[in-house]
Protein backbone atom coordinates (compact mmCIF):
# COMPACT_ATOMS: atom_id res chain seq x y z
CA UNK A 1 0.00 0.00 0.00
CA UNK A 2 1.40 3.84 -1.08
CA UNK A 3 0.65 6.49 0.23
CA UNK A 4 1.69 9.22 -2.25
CA UNK A 5 0.41 12.19 -0.36
CA UNK A 6 0.62 12.98 3.06
CA UNK A 7 -2.42 13.83 5.15
CA UNK A 8 -3.58 17.77 5.31
CA UNK A 9 -5.36 19.11 7.67
CA UNK A 10 -7.88 21.41 5.06
CA UNK A 11 -12.24 20.94 5.39
CA UNK A 12 -11.55 20.79 1.66
CA UNK A 13 -9.20 17.47 1.74
CA UNK A 14 -10.46 14.27 -0.49
CA UNK A 15 -9.23 10.85 -0.08
CA UNK A 16 -9.00 8.70 -3.22
CA UNK A 17 -8.49 5.05 -3.02
CA UNK A 18 -6.76 3.23 -6.30
CA UNK A 19 -7.22 -0.78 -6.16
CA UNK A 20 -5.59 -2.71 -8.73
CA UNK A 21 -3.89 -5.80 -7.97
CA UNK A 22 -1.00 -4.95 -10.68
CA UNK A 23 0.97 -2.67 -8.67
CA UNK A 24 2.31 -0.64 -11.93
CA UNK A 25 -0.67 0.21 -12.67
CA UNK A 26 -2.28 1.24 -9.35
CA UNK A 27 1.30 3.53 -8.64
CA UNK A 28 1.40 5.28 -12.16
CA UNK A 29 -3.16 6.07 -11.12
CA UNK A 30 -2.12 7.30 -7.61
CA UNK A 31 1.11 9.62 -8.60
CA UNK A 32 -0.85 10.67 -11.24
CA UNK A 33 -4.32 11.60 -9.22
CA UNK A 34 -1.63 13.04 -6.76
CA UNK A 35 -0.39 15.97 -8.91
CA UNK A 36 -3.61 17.61 -8.25
CA UNK A 37 -2.89 19.11 -5.15
CA UNK A 38 -1.93 18.87 -1.25
CA UNK A 39 -5.22 18.53 -0.66
CA UNK A 40 -5.70 15.46 -2.50
CA UNK A 41 -4.59 12.14 -0.41
CA UNK A 42 -4.37 9.61 -2.76
CA UNK A 43 -3.67 5.88 -1.82
CA UNK A 44 -2.73 2.09 -3.59
CA UNK A 45 -3.67 -1.20 -2.65
CA UNK A 46 -2.90 -4.37 -4.91
CA UNK A 47 -5.61 -6.21 -3.40
CA UNK A 48 -9.36 -6.06 -1.53
CA UNK A 49 -8.63 -7.05 1.23
CA UNK A 50 -5.23 -4.55 1.40
CA UNK A 51 -8.24 -1.77 0.39
CA UNK A 52 -10.22 -2.89 3.43
CA UNK A 53 -7.55 -2.66 5.92
CA UNK A 54 -7.23 1.01 4.75
CA UNK A 55 -11.07 1.98 4.67
CA UNK A 56 -11.15 0.60 8.24
CA UNK A 57 -9.11 4.04 9.02
CA UNK A 58 -11.50 6.08 7.65
CA UNK A 59 -13.78 6.03 4.12
CA UNK A 60 -11.95 6.82 1.04
CA UNK A 61 -14.14 9.71 -1.00
CA UNK A 62 -13.36 8.16 -3.84
CA UNK A 63 -12.70 4.52 -5.13
CA UNK A 64 -10.82 3.15 -7.87
CA UNK A 65 -10.94 -0.33 -8.27
CA UNK A 66 -10.01 -3.14 -10.65
CA UNK A 67 -12.67 -5.26 -11.82
CA UNK A 68 -11.14 -9.10 -12.21
CA UNK A 69 -9.21 -9.26 -9.32
CA UNK A 70 -8.09 -12.56 -7.56
CA UNK A 71 -9.04 -13.48 -3.80
CA UNK A 72 -11.64 -10.57 -4.03
CA UNK A 73 -12.92 -9.30 -6.85
CA UNK A 74 -13.57 -5.56 -7.42
CA UNK A 75 -17.31 -6.55 -7.12
CA UNK A 76 -17.10 -8.33 -3.70
CA UNK A 77 -15.20 -4.69 -2.86
CA UNK A 78 -17.63 -2.65 -4.07
CA UNK A 79 -20.47 -4.33 -2.10
CA UNK A 80 -18.67 -5.03 1.29
CA UNK A 81 -18.06 -1.34 1.62
CA UNK A 82 -21.65 -0.68 0.51
CA UNK A 83 -22.92 -3.50 3.30
CA UNK A 84 -20.98 -0.80 5.56
CA UNK A 85 -22.57 2.97 5.55
CA UNK A 86 -19.68 4.44 7.00
CA UNK A 87 -16.94 2.80 4.93
CA UNK A 88 -18.61 3.31 1.44
CA UNK A 89 -17.00 5.76 -0.41
CA UNK A 90 -19.18 8.91 -1.97
CA UNK A 91 -18.11 7.71 -5.54
CA UNK A 92 -16.82 4.53 -7.61
CA UNK A 93 -15.41 3.88 -10.50
CA UNK A 94 -14.67 0.65 -12.33
CA UNK A 95 -11.53 -0.43 -13.77
CA UNK A 96 -11.41 -2.47 -16.42
CA UNK A 97 -9.55 -4.07 -19.63
CA UNK A 98 -13.00 -5.21 -20.69
CA UNK A 99 -14.63 -2.78 -21.48
CA UNK A 100 -18.84 -3.61 -23.05
CA UNK A 101 -22.02 -3.69 -22.23
CA UNK A 102 -21.71 -6.66 -19.36
CA UNK A 103 -19.24 -4.80 -17.55
CA UNK A 104 -21.56 -1.27 -17.95
CA UNK A 105 -24.35 -3.19 -16.74
CA UNK A 106 -22.67 -4.87 -13.80
CA UNK A 107 -21.80 -1.00 -13.16
CA UNK A 108 -25.04 -0.56 -13.21
CA UNK A 109 -26.20 -2.64 -10.90
CA UNK A 110 -23.00 -1.74 -8.32
CA UNK A 111 -24.52 1.85 -8.61
CA UNK A 112 -20.50 2.67 -9.89
CA UNK A 113 -20.52 6.42 -11.51
CA UNK A 114 -18.47 5.26 -14.43
CA UNK A 115 -16.38 2.47 -16.07
CA UNK A 116 -12.48 3.56 -16.42
CA UNK A 117 -11.01 1.13 -19.23
CA UNK A 118 -7.97 0.30 -19.74
CA UNK A 119 -4.72 1.65 -20.41
CA UNK A 120 -5.37 4.58 -18.51
CA UNK A 121 -3.80 7.82 -19.41
CA UNK A 122 -2.59 9.41 -17.03
CA UNK A 123 -4.03 13.20 -18.26
CA UNK A 124 -7.51 12.09 -18.65
CA UNK A 125 -7.58 10.37 -14.90
CA UNK A 126 -6.52 13.93 -13.30
CA UNK A 127 -9.49 15.58 -15.68
CA UNK A 128 -12.18 13.29 -14.20
CA UNK A 129 -10.96 12.82 -10.61
CA UNK A 130 -10.51 16.86 -10.56
CA UNK A 131 -14.19 17.01 -12.03
CA UNK A 132 -15.21 14.47 -9.66
CA UNK A 133 -13.70 16.49 -6.61
CA UNK A 134 -15.69 19.59 -8.12
CA UNK A 135 -19.16 17.93 -8.03
CA UNK A 136 -18.46 16.58 -4.17
CA UNK A 137 -17.63 19.91 -2.91
CA UNK A 138 -20.88 21.36 -4.78
CA UNK A 139 -23.40 22.04 -1.46
CA UNK A 140 -26.24 19.66 -0.95
CA UNK A 141 -29.85 21.22 -0.64
CA UNK A 142 -30.37 22.49 2.55
CA UNK A 143 -33.52 19.70 2.97
CA UNK A 144 -30.95 16.75 3.21
CA UNK A 145 -29.37 15.96 6.99
CA UNK A 146 -26.17 14.14 6.61
CA UNK A 147 -26.53 11.98 9.78
CA UNK A 148 -23.21 9.68 10.43
CA UNK A 149 -23.80 6.17 10.63
CA UNK A 150 -23.05 4.26 14.05
CA UNK A 151 -19.08 2.70 12.90
CA UNK A 152 -19.17 -0.69 11.31
CA UNK A 153 -15.97 -2.82 11.80
CA UNK A 154 -14.48 -5.34 9.35
CA UNK A 155 -11.83 -7.64 10.39
CA UNK A 156 -10.65 -8.56 7.32
CA UNK A 157 -7.63 -10.19 9.35
CA UNK A 158 -9.69 -12.99 11.55
CA UNK A 159 -8.00 -16.78 11.00
CA UNK A 160 -10.74 -18.96 9.33
CA UNK A 161 -11.27 -22.31 11.24
CA UNK A 162 -10.76 -25.92 10.10
CA UNK A 163 -14.10 -27.44 9.09
CA UNK A 164 -15.53 -29.63 7.06
CA UNK A 165 -15.80 -28.52 3.42
CA UNK A 166 -18.40 -30.12 0.62
CA UNK A 167 -16.30 -29.71 -2.41
CA UNK A 168 -19.18 -30.15 -5.11
CA UNK A 169 -20.43 -27.14 -3.14
CA UNK A 170 -17.42 -24.90 -3.35
CA UNK A 171 -16.91 -25.47 -7.00
CA UNK A 172 -20.75 -24.09 -7.86
CA UNK A 173 -19.95 -20.93 -5.48
CA UNK A 174 -16.64 -20.14 -7.21
CA UNK A 175 -18.11 -20.52 -10.43
CA UNK A 176 -21.29 -18.40 -9.74
CA UNK A 177 -19.08 -15.55 -8.53
CA UNK A 178 -17.01 -15.69 -11.90
CA UNK A 179 -19.85 -15.91 -14.37
CA UNK A 180 -19.64 -11.75 -14.59
CA UNK A 181 -16.27 -12.06 -15.61
CA UNK A 182 -16.79 -14.84 -18.19
CA UNK A 183 -19.47 -13.41 -19.46
CA UNK A 184 -17.46 -10.32 -20.55
CA UNK A 185 -15.77 -12.19 -22.47
CA UNK A 186 -18.27 -14.34 -23.54
CA UNK A 187 -16.54 -17.29 -22.74
CA UNK A 188 -18.68 -20.49 -21.21
CA UNK A 189 -18.27 -21.46 -17.27
CA UNK A 190 -19.52 -24.70 -16.96
CA UNK A 191 -19.70 -27.27 -14.32
CA UNK A 192 -18.80 -30.49 -15.87
CA UNK A 193 -19.44 -33.77 -13.27
CA UNK A 194 -18.83 -33.70 -9.67
CA UNK A 195 -18.79 -36.17 -6.50
CA UNK A 196 -21.48 -35.98 -4.38
CA UNK A 197 -19.54 -37.14 -1.34
CA UNK A 198 -16.35 -35.36 -1.48
CA UNK A 199 -15.56 -33.57 1.96
CA UNK A 200 -12.10 -32.88 3.47
CA UNK A 201 -11.34 -31.10 6.00
CA UNK A 202 -9.59 -27.67 5.49
CA UNK A 203 -9.78 -24.09 5.92
CA UNK A 204 -12.51 -22.48 3.70
CA UNK A 205 -10.52 -19.19 3.27
CA UNK A 206 -7.66 -20.64 2.03
CA UNK A 207 -9.37 -23.35 -0.26
CA UNK A 208 -11.97 -20.91 -1.78
CA UNK A 209 -8.98 -18.60 -2.78
CA UNK A 210 -6.98 -21.45 -4.69
CA UNK A 211 -9.70 -22.69 -6.38
CA UNK A 212 -10.50 -18.80 -7.12
CA UNK A 213 -6.88 -18.36 -8.24
CA UNK A 214 -7.43 -21.27 -10.74
CA UNK A 215 -10.84 -20.06 -12.11
CA UNK A 216 -9.14 -16.67 -12.39
CA UNK A 217 -5.94 -17.94 -14.46
CA UNK A 218 -8.00 -19.45 -16.73
CA UNK A 219 -10.59 -17.28 -17.68
CA UNK A 220 -7.71 -14.87 -17.75
CA UNK A 221 -5.79 -16.79 -20.02
CA UNK A 222 -8.80 -17.96 -22.37
CA UNK A 223 -9.40 -15.88 -25.29
CA UNK A 224 -13.03 -14.35 -25.83
CA UNK A 225 -15.68 -16.91 -26.83
CA UNK A 226 -13.50 -19.78 -25.13
CA UNK A 227 -14.14 -22.60 -22.23
CA UNK A 228 -13.52 -23.17 -19.06
CA UNK A 229 -15.09 -26.65 -17.29
CA UNK A 230 -14.75 -27.40 -13.63
CA UNK A 231 -14.85 -30.60 -12.58
CA UNK A 232 -14.40 -33.38 -9.65
CA UNK A 233 -13.66 -36.95 -9.11
CA UNK A 234 -13.04 -38.98 -6.02
CA UNK A 235 -9.94 -41.83 -6.61
CA UNK A 236 -7.79 -43.89 -4.17
CA UNK A 237 -8.77 -41.41 -0.60
CA UNK A 238 -8.27 -38.02 -2.96
CA UNK A 239 -10.50 -35.90 -4.58
CA UNK A 240 -9.30 -34.14 -7.61
CA UNK A 241 -10.59 -31.19 -8.46
CA UNK A 242 -10.23 -30.02 -12.38
CA UNK A 243 -9.89 -26.70 -13.86
CA UNK A 244 -10.12 -26.96 -17.56
CA UNK A 245 -9.59 -23.97 -20.32
CA UNK A 246 -9.72 -23.51 -23.97
CA UNK A 247 -7.42 -21.16 -23.60
CA UNK A 248 -3.32 -20.59 -24.33
CA UNK A 249 -1.37 -23.45 -23.54
CA UNK A 250 2.77 -24.08 -24.24
CA UNK A 251 3.95 -26.76 -26.09
CA UNK A 252 5.13 -29.80 -24.15
CA UNK A 253 8.92 -29.11 -24.29
CA UNK A 254 8.60 -25.77 -22.22
CA UNK A 255 6.83 -27.90 -19.79
CA UNK A 256 9.73 -29.97 -18.37
CA UNK A 257 8.49 -30.77 -14.78
CA UNK A 258 4.84 -31.64 -14.18
CA UNK A 259 4.29 -28.50 -12.19
CA UNK A 260 6.40 -25.68 -13.71
CA UNK A 261 3.64 -24.02 -14.40
CA UNK A 262 2.76 -23.59 -10.08
CA UNK A 263 5.89 -22.54 -9.03
CA UNK A 264 5.93 -20.06 -11.35
CA UNK A 265 7.51 -18.61 -15.02
CA UNK A 266 4.95 -20.55 -17.07
CA UNK A 267 3.44 -17.20 -18.11
CA UNK A 268 4.38 -13.72 -19.47
CA UNK A 269 2.11 -12.34 -16.77
CA UNK A 270 4.40 -12.20 -13.63
CA UNK A 271 1.16 -12.16 -11.31
CA UNK A 272 -0.48 -15.51 -12.90
CA UNK A 273 3.08 -16.98 -11.96
CA UNK A 274 2.96 -15.62 -8.08
CA UNK A 275 -0.97 -16.73 -7.46
CA UNK A 276 0.10 -19.99 -8.36
CA UNK A 277 3.01 -19.98 -6.65
CA UNK A 278 0.79 -19.46 -3.46
CA UNK A 279 -1.61 -21.59 -4.81
CA UNK A 280 0.48 -24.67 -4.71
CA UNK A 281 1.42 -23.68 -0.63
CA UNK A 282 -1.61 -23.21 0.44
CA UNK A 283 -2.86 -26.88 -0.94
CA UNK A 284 0.52 -28.30 0.43
CA UNK A 285 -0.53 -27.34 3.81
CA UNK A 286 -3.87 -29.16 3.50
CA UNK A 287 -1.70 -32.38 2.50
CA UNK A 288 -2.60 -31.76 -1.09
CA UNK A 289 -1.34 -31.13 -4.24
CA UNK A 290 -1.60 -29.29 -7.76
CA UNK A 291 -0.37 -30.27 -10.99
CA UNK A 292 -0.62 -29.01 -14.65
CA UNK A 293 -1.08 -30.26 -18.48
CA UNK A 294 -1.02 -27.99 -21.32
CA UNK A 295 -1.00 -29.05 -24.78
CA UNK A 296 -1.11 -26.32 -28.05
CA UNK A 297 -4.72 -26.20 -29.63
CA UNK A 298 -6.11 -27.53 -26.76
CA UNK A 299 -5.63 -25.57 -23.84
CA UNK A 300 -4.63 -26.39 -19.98
CA UNK A 301 -5.88 -28.34 -17.24
CA UNK A 302 -4.71 -27.57 -13.38
CA UNK A 303 -5.83 -30.63 -11.28
CA UNK A 304 -6.14 -29.87 -7.60
CA UNK A 305 -5.69 -33.25 -5.14
CA UNK A 306 -7.19 -32.85 -1.48
CA UNK A 307 -7.68 -35.77 1.02
CA UNK A 308 -10.95 -36.41 1.54
CA UNK A 309 -12.63 -36.60 5.00
CA UNK A 310 -12.09 -40.58 4.65
CA UNK A 311 -8.72 -40.70 4.47
CA UNK A 312 -7.44 -38.06 7.20
CA UNK A 313 -9.96 -40.13 9.86
CA UNK A 314 -7.89 -43.01 8.73
CA UNK A 315 -4.80 -41.28 8.50
CA UNK A 316 -4.94 -40.20 12.25
CA UNK A 317 -6.11 -43.60 13.90
CA UNK A 318 -3.19 -44.99 12.07
CA UNK A 319 -0.85 -42.15 13.84
CA UNK A 320 -1.94 -43.18 17.14
CA UNK A 321 -2.43 -46.75 16.94
CA UNK A 322 1.63 -46.19 16.25
CA UNK A 323 1.90 -44.18 19.21
CA UNK A 324 2.83 -40.88 17.10
CA UNK A 325 1.67 -37.40 17.86
CA UNK A 326 -0.64 -36.00 14.94
CA UNK A 327 -1.53 -32.64 14.13
CA UNK A 328 -3.83 -32.04 11.85
CA UNK A 329 -3.52 -29.73 8.96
Amino acid sequence: MENVQAHTANDSHVKVLVVDDHPNTAHMLARAISRLGSHVEVISATSGVEALQYVEDGAADILITDMMMPEMTGMELIETLYSQPSLSPAVTFLLTAHDSAGVREIAQRLNVKGVIAKPVHPEWICQLISQTIIELKQPKPASVKSIPPKRATVNVMTRPRQENLDISRLIWEVTKKFQPQADIKKQLLVVGKTEDDSKVMGNAAQLRQVLRNLVWTAIENTPKGGTVILSSENESGMVRIHVRDTGYSLPSAELPGNSDLITGGGYEDDDTDQYLANTRSIVERHGGTVTVESEVGKGTCFTMSLPLVEANNSLVENRLSAGNEFRSV
